[in-house]
C-alpha cells in the first residue's frame, strides 16, 4: 500500500506491506426456558457476524436467521440446536447445546379448556373437573413425563372430578392425559414439587 503526499514542494510516496488478519467468527449462545415449550435465544458470538444460521433439531419448518429469535418446540424431549454464524472472513464451526423441552404438542382446544387441574403445581395428589357427560365413564389417566413415558396409568369411573394420586413420581414437568376409550378428552401440563 502506497501513499502519495503533493504540495508546493513537490510531492512524496511512502511504500508499505500491510496484512489484514481476517478472523472467523466463534459462534455461542445462551437461551431461557422460563416459558417451556417456547424458547428465547440469545446470540453471543464473537468476530462481528453479519448473519446467522439456527437448527432447532425439531419437526417441520425448524430454521431460524434471526439474531436472537423465540422458538416453539413442537416435540418434546431432547433437542440438540445449533448456531452457526457468517462474518467477513467466513462460516464459524456449529456451536451446539442440548436443551430438554417439555410441555410441547399441549392443545388449547375447547374441549381441554372445559376441564380444570387443580392445585397445579401439586406434591401428592390434583383433581381434574371434567364436563358432567364423563360422570359414568371408563376413564384412563396417564401421567407422561418429557421423553414420552407414561410414569403412572390410573383407571377410574363414576366421577366428573377425578382424584389424582402422585405416587411415587419424581418432582418435574409432566403432561396429564385422560382418555374415554379412543377419546382423549384432557391434556394438560403439570408441575409435581
Amino acid at each position: 500500500m502506497c501513499l502519495t503526499v503533493t504540495n508546493e514542494g513537490g510531492s512524496d510516496s511512502i511504500c508499505k506491506n500491510v496484512v489484514i488478519n481476517k478472523a472467523l467468527p466463534v459462534a455461542h449462545y445462551g437461551f431461557n426456558t422460563d416459558n417451556m415449550p417456547t424458547v428465547l435465544f440469545a446470540d453471543n458470538s464473537t468476530g462481528k457476524p453479519t448473519s446467522w444460521k439456527w437448527k432447532f433439531n425439531d419437526k417441520g419448518n425448524d430454521s431460524s436467521d434471526v439474531q436472537n429469535p423465540s422458538y416453539t418446540f413442537k416435540t418434546d424431549g431432547k433437542h440438540n440446536v445449533c448456531l452457526t454464524v457468517t462474518n467477513i472472513a467466513g462460516t464459524s464451526a456449529p456451536y451446539c447445546r442440548e436443551i430438554v423441552v417439555s410441555g410441547a404438542g399441549v392443545e388449547s382446544s375447547d374441549i381441554f379448556l372445559n376441564n380444570l387441574i387443580y392445585p397445579n403445581p401439586f406434591t401428592t395428589y390434583t383433581n381434574i373437573v371434567l364436563p358432567v357427560k364423563y360422570e359414568n365413564s371408563h376413564l384412563t389417566i396417564n401421567i407422561i413425563d418429557i421423553t414420552g413415558k407414561v410414569q403412572s396409568k390410573q383407571f377410574l369411573s363414576g366421577k366428573n372430578i377425578l382424584r389424582i394420586d402422585r405416587g411415587e413420581i419424581s418432582s418435574g414437568c409432566y403432561i396429564i392425559e385422560v382418555w374415554n376409550e379412543a377419546e382423549l378428552i384432557v391434556k394438560q401440563k403439570v408441575m409435581i414439587e
